[in-house]
């Protein structure tokens, strides 16, 4: 479940794939020494440290696109073996797919122990992201990647852990995916803002709705600005390969939030409104900015009866006009029920405002039965009461009456 006020810790988890487990191997005590006139034996004051010599191991195998079975070179392969207790770990391992996708990775290994457990370490290509990493021929079978990352495991650095190697080769599959580069500054005062995680969201996440019942890992990729601001997302074209009964899409909500969850905010089309804007991804998009305020969250749900039972109107629009000293009918955020999916009856929504006056009007979506209103009930803009957003999270629920027949 993601955390409501925000998913920092998540997301981070998410880039590394997996977690390292070290392996747990006996440690055996101290034993007897002789004295130097070959006397009775006195136990050791300190434990000799064990003496297994490594002997050398390697693995093989090739990188390949999910799609098309090309070989993609280049990819860079950082593998750790695991010594017996007592031993200080091995240099790193370093091998790089050559341009027939193929690598060889030759590493110590201990005889007893743990001596066919392995941790590998991915960098991949700009471009590409990580379906999955299989040992075909031995039992460890595939890596279990890290719920968080998603599958696909994001760019950059992805880590697996093996254990029992076996004899087989240990192969890549990847998928091309298209950059997302932009900047994130500050709406305030116009400056960069480095150290903001910035996520592309699968149109199913909870992140967009608010709905419970949505994916909390429906993340595509992260990245983080730089000192400029700048920031760098390889997302698929399409994730249809990655879960065949999916329907295919490659449009992504841009999503930045600072670490503490003060600002955030999605990427919206018109950047005076704060609404999540689908990203359609079918080339390299550039030009992606984000400027972030102090927001609050204003979440809810649009029903079709007076109980948490009846069933939610999806694809409902949710605007937050400006109020106070704000003259009709300035938009300030704009939110679709069900996400913009429009997931089947589900009227929830969420959106991120700055702190400050607003009036709220739900409009179903076209060809629905149910008459259009305003928050408490209100015929319009003018009579319409206020909602008060300040640091508390808000959370409206309507139910919408039927049209006049």
């Amino acid at each position: 479940m993601v955390n409501r006020g925000g998913t920092t810790q998540r997301l981070a988890t998410a880039l590394m794939g997996a977690t390292l487990v070290l392996a747990a191997g006996g440690c055996s005590g101290a034993s007897p020494s002789p004295t130097a006139s070959g006397g009775s034996s006195q136990p050791s004051l300190t434990a000799s440290p064990p003496t297994v010599a490594p002997v050398p191991g390697s693995i093989i195998g090739t990188a390949t696109v999910a799609t098309t079975g090309e070989p993609v070179a280049g990819v860079r392969i950082r593998g750790r073996s695991f010594p017996p207790p007592g031993l200080p770990d091995p240099p790193e391992a370093i091998a790089v797919t050559d341009a027939r996708g193929a690598y060889r990775l030759s590493f110590p290994t201990w005889p007893g122990g743990n001596p066919h457990a392995l941790f590998l370490t991915l960098e991949l290509p700009p471009g590409f992201l990580l379906v999955a990493m299989t040992n075909t021929g031995g039992p460890s079978g595939p890596c279990e990647l890290n719920a968080g990352a998603g599958s696909p495991a994001q760019g950059g650095s992805v880590g697996c852990r093996f254990d029992d190697l076996g004899d087989g080769p240990i192969d890549i599959t990847l998928a091309l995916g298209n950059a997302v580069e932009g900047r994130v500054t500050s709406g305030l005062t116009g400056a960069p803002l480095a150290g903001i995680q910035v996520s592309a969201l699968k149109l199913n996440s909870i992140l967009i709705d608010g709905n419970p019942a949505s994916d909390a890992f429906e993340v595509a990729a992260v990245a983080t600005t730089d000192a400029t601001g700048r920031y760098s997302l390889t997302v698929p074209s399409s994730y249809v390969i990655y879960a065949p009964d999916a329907v295919p899409s490659s449009s992504y909500v841009i999503y930045a939030q600072e670490p503490g969850g003060s600002q955030q905010r999605f990427w919206s089309d018109d950047p005076t409104v704060f609404q999540a804007t689908p990203l359609s991804v079918k080339r390299a998009i550039a030009g992606v900015n984000i400027a972030l305020v102090p927001v609050t969250a204003m979440r809810g749900e649009v029903r079709s009866g007076p109980t948490q039972f009846a069933d939610g109107v999806a694809g409902a629009r949710v605007v937050a006009y400006l109020a106070g000293d704000a003259p009709c009918c300035r938009i300030g955020g704009v939110a679709i029920t069900g996400g913009v999916a429009f997931a089947a009856d589900s009227g929830f929504f969420l959106m991120f405002l700055p702190k400050g006056l607003y009036r709220i009007e739900f409009t179903p979506p076209p060809g629905s039965t149910y008459a259009a209103e305003w928050w408490n009930g209100a015929t319009g803009f003018a009579t319409a009461t206020d909602v008060t957003l300040g640091s508390t999270e808000v959370q409206l629920e309507v139910e919408l009456a039927p049209l006049s027949p």
